[in-house]
């Protein structure tokens, strides 16, 4: 046994094995009470059964059980995609060099693959292409209650997405409007992020805050979660897609436009969002762009081997000012301002990020994390600016 290193691997069993006696437990007495309905009881009479059959459980109740706890866990069998790539990861004895690099390649590209498949099925199954979900398909075939319990996740998913769909902002900034990822161009988002801008976020008052903490909200009809900042971010895509001089043409974009947001998020509830950050300085053609993306890269890459309490500390306390990174736009100074702008003593080195009037623009970091904000410029300067960026093509 390794010191200390071996005490964190016994927490994260015993956690695990804690997780998973509570869901087996809470699977056995929903499972008991269902089985007490069907033999006729009804009321605390079904309850009293339900507890009795969950302390004397049937081998198919068992099975049932633990398959609803593997799926809660995301470690029940992957899709027919994650069972054709995982292969491709394992290094075994014998292999030759050049295989050896391809395996080392596709690990550091899906280095969770199963919890990365499994976490994207658990959002497809709440969505109305639930149908491609296996377990939502068996469910289906059971009858009764299981598929009555299908029915209702894919429907009651697909209503919040389409009131998360009325409820994303297109530039009013009113209370309660929802901001997506916002425009793709990087000099876009600079501009209206200079006015108070913020991705992902939500109007309160003359703030945006973000809303990527929660998955959900605790409010069934509060808009304050990232699923909601996603839907956003395909009902800008749809917005952005209207440039066509036909109205084919048009719808033609729209859906090329939706098509790139909903990767992109389908690809935000996995591991697998860190693919861009491989793939963009392989397949970039522009050359800006392409420096950009392996500045990206690089910087990330070097970002990992800041401590995440260190960059807390900057940004919560020591440096409350936000960085420009870009130093002179070269490569090099990208990397250099994205790795200091982490680290105590050096980010106070880096120059400070102003708004559309010259101001400096604080962190708006909270202590937890959660709720962080930025104050939207409310003078007329910065409100045409926003008016311009989110309404005018790139040419």
């Amino acid at each position: 046994r390794i010191p200390v290193l071996s005490k964190v691997n016994d927490a994260l069993y015993a956690s695990d094995t804690f997780f998973r006696a509570f869901h087996m437990n809470a699977n056995l007495y929903t499972l008991g009470v269902r089985k007490a309905r069907e033999d006729g009881f009804t009321g605390m009479r079904a309850l009293e059964e339900g507890t009795a059959n969950a302390m004397n459980p049937t081998k198919e109740m068992l099975e049932k059980a633990r398959n609803l706890a593997d799926v809660t866990l995301l470690v029940d069998s992957p899709s027919a995609l994650g069972n054709m790539v995982e292969p491709s990861k394992a290094i075994r004895p014998g292999m030759k060099g050049g295989e050896q690099a391809g395996r080392f390649a596709a690990n550091m590209l899906f280095p969770f693959l199963r919890v990365t498949d499994r976490l994207l099925f658990q959002a497809i199954r709440r969505s109305p292409l639930s149908f491609l979900d296996k377990n939502t398909r068996a469910e289906w075939a059971a009858g009764g209650a299981e598929r009555d319990i299908a029915i209702a996740r894919t429907v009651y998913g697909s209503a919040l997405m389409a009131y998360y769909w009325q409820q994303a902002g297109i530039g009013a900034d009113q209370e309660g409007d929802v901001e997506g990822a916002g425009p793709p161009d990087y000099k876009k988002a600079q501009s209206l992020e200079a006015t108070g801008y913020r991705p992902n976020s939500e109007v309160q008052g003359n703030k945006m805050v973000d809303i990527t903490a929660l998955n959900l909200s605790m409010n069934p009809l509060g808009t304050d979660n990232n699923i909601a900042a996603q839907i956003a971010s395909i009902r800008e895509a749809w917005e952005r897609g209207k440039k066509g001089e036909t109205e084919a043409e048009e719808l033609g974009n729209q859906f090329t436009e939706v098509g790139r947001a909903l990767l992109g998020v389908l690809a935000s509830q996995s591991y697998a969002e860190n693919l861009s950050t491989f793939i963009d300085p392989l397949i970039e053609r522009d050359p800006a762009r392409k420096e950009t993306a392996e500045a990206a890269f690089f910087g990330g890459l070097g970002s990992q081997f800041v401590p995440a309490a260190g960059r807390q500390l900057v940004q919560q306390v020591l440096d409350p000012e936000r960085k420009v990174t870009r130093g002179d736009g070269s490569g090099a100074d990208r990397i250099y301002g994205r790795i200091a702008s982490g680290i105590p003593g050096l980010s106070e080195t880096l120059p400070d990020r102003v708004d559309a009037l010259g101001d400096t623009m604080p962190q708006g970091r909270t202590t937890l994390g959660i709720g962080n904000y930025t104050e939207i410029k409310q003078d007329d300067v910065s409100k045409e600016i926003r008016n311009i960026e989110r309404n005018t093509k790139k040419p």
